[in-house]
């Protein structure tokens, strides 16, 4: 009797295997091999910080992306005279939305259990952007730095490039079948009109180009984000789609070389482009140029037909990679995030970490991505499919399981991880200040050697993280878009026989509440705040993260220069945050020129200030807000003094020595023996990695008086 033909679904394992095996790429596998490179340096780049440039792998998808979509519409339009909008997105829904959604519900659900509240919020509204596709307008509006991130980094930051894609086929499709439509009824033929609809994509991605150069250079955090700066590299790719009919004559013996040319390029904007370059543009068109000629080597009339000599790109393991290269990019991000935050990030987690997103991303793609994409629309009846529904309840079970180990591990976790002082150390530490600088210290000390977060802490982490970095009536002192008014920031005595001034940026506005707590206690002073949050005060115009503060910015300082110098102060207190600084126009700032900057604005109060009092910065390390979790250990957020701020001190010092001012060191203010505690008795110290709490800033005032008085800078009072 014959047997019944099986219509068994092969196993996960024989499914893999095959995947890996089959030699026969149902795609173009130089492009299968390109996807690889692409997702494998943006991982490398997120997890180890290098390759340095491996954040042009996204440029690189898009291009791709470009490329092959519209090729998808072209041969649709040729074939059938029409593009189906509903095809279409039922396709992209198919493709993009399982995968994309079920990264959210598990990154939610799992840092429920590691985030603490005020972050677990945010990233519960980074979701709904995400799974909108609008990620990219969520981190652009809230000024996001992508190379420089002032706060704990979104799980779900990864989701701009997603967001930007979709809405070009929001847009694209809809612009090719008006023009085709419009073209064709006017009688042009079909060649012709799809030189018309090439040629206004040209301009429209040679505008998008034009703006993206200028907005790298004039705000490039939200260069990096916005929709328009990454049309053209979509473009670029859709463009090539539509030279289709001139690519398929390149000569055979001239293809390989163009491939290996291209991926040269690729590989050389991995290693050397740095994210202190005008990013997009023009510097993106390395990545992009480079995959386009790489793309357009491989292009034949026959579509079948594979690019010889490009091995290893086109060799199977490479193609595999490019198959699940989707699931490995939406993966990636979330599991770096809440891992690192969660296990720490020492090479040995990395390594792990690694190994884990590669053993998910193959499940994903197997039992969710690839099932959901091959089935019916919304008819989901395979067996993968079904295993794709037990995979996404056993994640979130997993998930819940994990955080639930997560939280009933602190008690176990908060016996270990305190930093410890010799005795003999600390009490010949203290000897060296007076006594508001003695108990500090001894307050600091103490913290360092903490093995559980204090229960009485005031305000508590979570109140403090991402909380105010001055007074409340202070804080509109501040804003840069607002007009200077030193009569209404202004404290102390009505009839003043001194005068003190403070100008700078977010970190001046810090230590106004320190100061103002000092001068409004001292009998003929009075005391104005000119700082300006976002501002950096200095000659050179900084690069900002918001628009609207950079523009305001050059009036803002001069503004305040020219108050406080009509003052003539006794005192002009400077601060500035003490970080790596991008000027308008690219190139990062050493120390030293981040110094002569300083000087040159600072130049003037030589001789129209009493004297200049330079403050540092608390030293930045630890963000309060990134380190802290719900089961963190006092000891996992206490900072280190970088090498950065060492160097800057050295280069500050010898600026304001040259101006006859003084330079302060804030870190006795915050540390001891080189490290800094996120709590100082019941005091949280800091709202992120920089900026103190005001809470912090009043307890610390007894003591910074203290310091000016020994300094020299005021009097014994």
């Amino acid at each position: 009797m014959p047997q019944r033909p099986t219509t068994e679904s092969p196993t996960f394992v024989a499914t893999l295997r095959r995947s890996l095996l089959d030699r026969r790429s149902p795609g173009r596998a130089d492009i299968q091999g390109i996807r690889a490179l692409a997702v494998v340096v943006v991982i490398l780049n997120h997890l180890f910080g290098n390759p340095a440039g491996g954040f042009v792998g996204v440029d690189i998808f898009f291009v791709i992306s470009g490329f092959l979509i519209t090729g998808l519409l072209l041969r649709e339009h040729e074939r059938t005279g029409h593009i189906s909008f509903l095809g279409f997105y039922r396709r992209r829904i198919r493709r993009i939305l399982p995968a994309a959604t079920l990264v959210l519900l598990v990154g939610v659900g799992w840092s429920y259990f590691v985030f603490p509240t005020a972050r677990w919020d945010a990233t519960r509204v980074d979701a709904v952007w995400a799974e909108l596709f609008g990620a990219n307008l969520r981190f652009q509006e809230l000024s996001t730095d992508y190379f420089n991130a002032t706060g704990p980094v979104s799980p779900f930051q990864h989701y701009w490039s997603l967001s930007i894609e979709e809405q070009f086929y929001f847009v694209w499709p809809w612009l090719m079948l008006l023009l085709f439509a419009v073209l064709l009824r006017r009688n042009h033929s079909r060649q012709r009109a799809s030189v018309v609809v090439f040629a206004v994509l040209g301009v429209v991605t040679a505008a998008s180009f034009v703006y993206a150069v200028r907005q790298s250079a004039a705000a490039p955090a939200s260069a990096y984000f916005d929709s328009f700066t990454r049309v053209w590299e979509l473009g670029v790719g859709a463009l090539l789609a539509g030279a289709t009919p001139v690519l398929v004559r390149i000569p055979l013996a001239l293809r390989p070389a163009l491939a290996w040319t291209g991926a040269a390029g690729m590989v050389f904007s991995v290693v050397h482009v740095r994210s202190t370059m005008s990013f997009p543009a023009p510097w993106g068109l390395l990545p992009v140029l480079s995959a386009a000629l790489t793309i357009a080597a491989g292009t034949f009339a026959d579509r079948t037909q594979q690019q010889r000599w490009f091995f290893p790109f086109t060799s199977r393991p490479a193609s595999y990679v490019g198959d699940i290269s989707y699931s490995l990019y939406v993966w990636h991000f979330p599991i770096i995030v809440i891992a690192t935050a969660t296990w720490g990030s020492s090479t040995s987690v990395k390594t792990k970490v690694l190994l884990g997103i590669v053993v998910v991303a193959v499940y994903s793609y197997h039992l969710v991505e690839d099932p959901i994409r091959r089935s019916r629309f919304l008819a989901l009846r395979s067996r993968g499919t079904h295993q794709g529904k037990v995979l996404v309840s056993g994640l979130v079970v997993g998930c819940l399981a994990i955080g639930a180990a997560v939280v009933g591990s602190n008690g176990a976790a908060a016996d270990g991880g305190a930093v410890s002082v010799p005795k003999a150390s600390a009490a010949a530490a203290l000897a060296k200040y007076g006594p508001a600088g003695r108990v500090l210290k001894a307050e600091i000390v103490d913290a360092l050697g903490a093995t559980a977060w204090p229960s009485d802490l005031h305000p508590s982490i979570d109140e403090s993280i991402g909380g105010s970095e001055s007074s409340p009536d202070m804080m509109a002192c501040g804003t840069p878009t607002s007009t200077l008014d030193p009569e209404r920031c202004s404290w102390g005595s009505r009839a003043p026989r001194h005068t003190a001034v403070i100008v700078g940026d977010s970190i001046a506005m810090t230590y106004a509440t320190s100061l103002r707590a000092i001068f409004e206690k001292m009998p003929g002073w009075r005391f104005y705040v000119m700082g300006t949050f976002g501002c950096v005060f200095t000659q050179t115009l900084v690069a900002s993260a918001d628009p609207a503060t950079q523009k305001a910015c050059p009036k803002r300082k001069d503004d305040a220069v020219q108050a406080a110098l009509r003052l003539h102060p006794d005192l002009l207190f400077v601060a500035n945050l003490d970080m790596m600084r991008i000027p308008v126009g690219g190139g990062a700032l050493t120390p030293q020129q981040f110094a002569d900057s300083t000087g040159r604005i600072l130049a003037p109060f030589q001789d129209g200030a009493g004297r200049i009092v330079m403050l540092s910065s608390p030293p930045p390390d630890k963000d309060i807000a990134a380190c802290y979790t719900r089961r963190s250990h006092p000891s996992d957020c206490v900072s280190s003094v970088v090498p950065y701020w060492k160097a800057q001190r050295t280069a500050d010092r010898a600026m304001v020595k040259s101006l006859g001012g003084t330079w302060i060191d804030a870190r006795d203010w915050f540390c001891a023996f080189g490290r800094c505690p996120a709590f100082v008795g019941t005091t949280p110290t800091k709202v992120d990695a920089s900026h103190m709490t005001v809470s912090y800033a009043l307890r610390i005032a007894p003591a910074v008086k203290e310091t000016l008085v020994r300094a020299g800078v005021l009097a014994v009072r």
